[in-house]
């Protein structure tokens, strides 16, 4: 009887060690709610952030990543490295929040303040947190925190980093398998979202009175996916006005797409328009380096004296140069998406590029010809 008790107790204090090894592995907690998300560093020994990206299903087989060097100046002047006790949070604009308790240390806590249609971890379409991929640079770590999860342990390791040994032996046998806390490990095949309808909401059905663009989000520094012609009919079921301008949601091949909601395009009247629920743009990739203008589209033709420029990276200063005929007539620094007015009154090729003003390297630019009528 006595040795069965001591083999009970054994594997009682045995099954113990292996949850608190697993607990004690992990050296990042991921704090969500609907206006923050905070990356926690819960180790007693400084972080390697480097590469540490966060990935999210916009759409049916689409994603979007962050990476959090690109957005915190602490881990940039610091070469990535962050340390214990830091919080680096993502915070609505605007919006009053609350920090965890873990984040009482305001040396320690880092602002990142992102617009509406920038919070990427909230789905607010169907009003809950988006499951939330850990990534190493563009390699999946295997980790996934679960939407409903409000606090995600993590174990990160920096792509080229070696694990650091822990004085708890059963810990450092679990980092130096690299094994991430099953709490947070499942199928990322099984957190997409099923292929469904993009429009829940009650739709308005309208006819095109002109050819118009389809686009990724609501405003003109978001991709054109192709257009829709003059007399098809399109289901209207949300609308953005955001920054000023007035955008229709609309659902074509189960995919989310807007368009401009003006006289000339679409024929709906303020009261239907007020109507239709409020939907906040969708976020997409900001990297200033890659960026690509969308707005005019290349090769178009224009008539009048000046056109603004747009790209996919609004918050990003840029340099545009207009060429006319291959000379360059107009040049513009640190200017923002939408916030430019490029003189354009002599008739001709213009050719209009855009580069990321830190990078300095125009061959490296984005560029679109248009014609002068």
């Amino acid at each position: 009887m006595l040795r069965i008790v001591a083999c009970l107790v054994i594997f009682l204090v045995s099954g113990l060690g292996a949850v608190v090894s697993q607990e004690d592995a992990s050296n990042l907690h991921l704090y969500i709610s609907d206006e923050t998300l905070i990356v926690y560093v819960s180790s007693p020994d400084p972080v390697a952030l480097n590469g540490f990206a966060l990935r999210v299903v916009v759409g049916q087989g689409k994603f979007t990543t962050f990476k959090l060097e690109e957005r915190f100046e602490v881990l940039q002047l610091n070469s990535g490295i962050a340390q214990p006790g830091t919080c680096l949070v993502y915070f609505q604009a605007g919006k009053r929040y609350n920090l965890p308790d873990v984040c009482s240390q305001p040396t320690k806590v880092y602002l990142v303040e992102v617009l509406l249609a920038e919070i990427f971890w909230y789905d607010f379409t169907k009003a809950r947190p988006r499951d939330i991929a850990i990534m190493a640079d563009d390699t999946a770590t295997g980790i996934i925190c679960p939407g409903r999860l409000a606090d995600c342990p993590i174990y990160y390791l920096a792509p080229g980093t070696t694990p650091v040994p822990s004085s708890t032996p059963a810990s450092k046998e679990f980092i130096a398998s690299e094994t991430p806390s099953p709490t947070v490990v499942v199928d990322p095949i099984e957190t997409t979202s099923p292929t469904a309808s993009c429009c829940q909401s009650p739709q308005v059905n309208v006819k095109l009175t002109r050819t118009t663009n389809k686009r990724e989000g609501p405003g003109r520094d978001y991709m054109a996916k192709g257009s829709w012609q003059a007399g098809e009919e399109i289901a209207i079921c949300g609308r953005n006005s955001e920054r000023g301008e007035e955008w229709v949601r609309v659902c074509s091949d189960k995919e989310e797409q807007w368009l401009l909601r003006d006289s000339t395009r679409v024929n709906i009247d303020d009261t239907t328009f007020a109507a239709l629920p409020e939907v906040p743009a969708p976020p997409y990739e900001q990297n200033c380096s890659a960026a690509k203008i969308t707005s005019p589209l290349n090769a178009t033709s224009i008539t009048s004296n000046t056109v603004t420029v747009y790209w996919n990276a609004r918050d990003c200063p840029m340099i545009i140069h207009a060429h006319l005929n291959d000379v360059l007539v107009w040049k513009q620094s640190n200017v923002y998406s939408g916030n430019n007015i490029v003189e354009t009154a002599s008739p001709g090729r213009w050719t209009i590029k855009i580069w990321y003003k830190p990078d300095n390297r125009p061959e490296e630019h984005d560029k679109i010809d248009i014609i002068k009528e």
